[in-house]
């Protein structure tokens, strides 16, 4: 009687609690787990079966686990067959695959575009597609037919394009290709990458000194020759040159046009004369055509082109006039052609293009998550002012898996710092409490100064209406002094009736 007592006891207690702990110690489950087993000196007994005997199981259940005494082995159920723990994936496989069941095996997802075909002529349409294992009904796997609605009817022929695994625009020769009519993402017309994993590495790369062969012509750092430019004007001086890898040494180029390296305004790329005794267009004459000034607001020496007038060599020119147009910010004097060109976001040097300096070396910062901001910990170096794919200027990003999480964020009371600052859930945040300053401490705040933070600060109050908070005795509801002539409880109201 008393097994029976305490076996309805055990059984009662488990259906209560729904959860069993199996220990020499009394302790309880753990909130996670339906059953507990806790033991310093033993171990637990799964099933014991025969192959034969695991397979005459009636309808097992999915992740149901025997000890095959046969073949020594844990066996699991997958819910088609059983499979022996621990087994290892399909040659090939690679952690966080997407996997499918082939009848014997788990092999990766083998995902591909198939294209619609309407008309039924073999030939898809390229912009109605789908992404998928398996090939549905009515769909094929090119997108050579521009008129799905009429069968072979002005059809295109596919082309061979291969896998741009680094994002330079140059396919690699050894890696995966694809037939079809319209170039896909992440794939090139071109198979000459000869470093398909370095976006710094294709045919035509500036060669740098870094021991890699960056422009694949199966030469490592080979040299370029450079042209001295005294003056700045983009155009070499023929006759001053030196050897050298890229980036481009500072104060020269790789052309040797100029027929004037100490002028800025000679070179072949002018095609106006200027009256200043020079040959500015490099053409063999001096000042053969009629002339032109133009206002200099900022003083730099350059003009801007938009304030034209007609002027005669001889004459003096006028004051806030110069003989040299092209300032494409006349505000500023330090924004004129032939200005150092820095990574500002400005167009220094007037030539059109933002932050085009080649030349410097800059540092740029893996951006995982795209959100503008980089990890501080994985850096590379680049010719140019522009960041490659996938890379930021800054390198300040706190968390680089997670896109709303970088300097200048929101911050949100999530037990978080979201805006990398160092401190989690700071005010102000984008989802708190609404709480308003409290400059007086009477408990009322100012309605006009509120901030949303995950808990209270000294200093402020949960309740506003405060009309006046410099005086700890003027809020809503405090006594309404008569004759004083001010509102005292924030009413709106001045010596009311009812004020003492």
């Amino acid at each position: 009687m008393k097994k029976l007592l305490f076996i309805i006891f055990v059984c009662s207690a488990i259906a209560v609690h729904s959860q069993v702990a199996v220990s020499t110690d009394g302790t309880q489950p753990d909130n996670s787990a339906m059953l507990d087993v806790k033991s310093t000196s033993k171990g637990i007994l799964i099933p014991r079966l025969t192959s034969s005997q695991r397979n005459a199981i009636a309808s097992p259940a999915a992740g149901l686990i025997v000890f095959n005494t046969s073949t020594g082995t844990f066996d699991y159920y997958s819910g088609t067959a059983w499979l022996k723990l621990g087994t290892a994936m399909t040659a090939g496989n690679s952690v966080g695959d997407m996997l499918v069941w082939d009848g014997s095996q788990w092999k990766p997802a083998n995902f591909k575009y198939f294209y619609a075909d309407k008309d039924g002529d073999s030939l898809g349409n390229h912009f109605s597609q789908i992404f998928s294992t398996v090939k549905p009904a009515g769909y094929v796997t090119n997108d050579c037919d521009p008129d799905d609605d009429h069968a072979y009817y002005g059809n295109l022929f596919p082309n061979t394009y291969y896998i741009d695994a680094d994002g330079d625009g140059h396919g690699s020769p050894t890696g995966t290709t694809i037939q079809l009519c319209y170039q896909p993402t992440g794939y090139s017309a071109n198979n000459n990458d000869c470093n398909d994993s370095n976006p710094l590495v294709y045919p035509g790369a500036p060669e740098i000194s870094d021991g890699i062969d960056n422009n694949c012509n199966g030469i490592v750092d080979e040299t370029t020759t450079f042209y001295l430019d005294s003056d700045h004007d983009g155009y070499g001086n023929p006759a001053v040159s030196i050897q050298s890898c890229y980036p481009v040494p500072t104060g020269y180029v790789i052309n040797n046009t100029d027929c004037n390296d100490s002028q800025y305004y000679a070179n072949p790329g002018i095609f106006v004369e200027y009256c200043d005794g020079i040959d500015n267009n490099c053409n063999g004459q001096v000042d053969e055509f009629q002339s032109i000034i133009f206002r200099d607001l900022d003083a730099d020496g350059f003009g801007d082109y938009n304030s034209p007038m007609i002027w005669q060599c001889g004459n003096p020119i006028p004051q806030g006039y110069v003989i040299y147009p092209g300032d494409c910010n006349d505000n500023y004097a330090s924004i004129h052609p032939g200005a150092p060109e820095i990574c500002d976001g400005l167009d220094n040097d007037c030539n059109g293009i933002i932050d085009d300096n080649y030349s410097v070396v800059m540092t740029y910062y893996r951006d995982q998550d795209n959100d503008g901001y980089g990890n501080p910990n994985l850096s590379i170096t680049a010719l140019g002012c522009v960041p490659p794919p996938g890379y930021a200027k800054v390198g300040t990003d706190c968390d680089d898996t997670n896109p709303a999480r970088h300097p200048g964020a929101d911050e949100f009371c999530n037990g978080i710092d979201d805006d990398c600052d160092g401190l989690v859930d700071e005010a102000p945040t984008k989802d708190g409490t609404a709480y308003y300053q409290d400059l007086d401490g009477d408990g009322f705040g100012n309605f006009f100064n509120m901030v949303l933070m995950c808990s209270i600060l000294p200093g402020w109050s949960a309740t506003g209406g405060d009309c006046d908070d410099t005086n700890p005795s003027i809020h809503p509801g405090a006594v309404e002094i008569c004759g004083n002539k001010i509102d005292d409880n924030c009413n709106g109201l001045v010596d009311e009736a009812g004020c003492q």
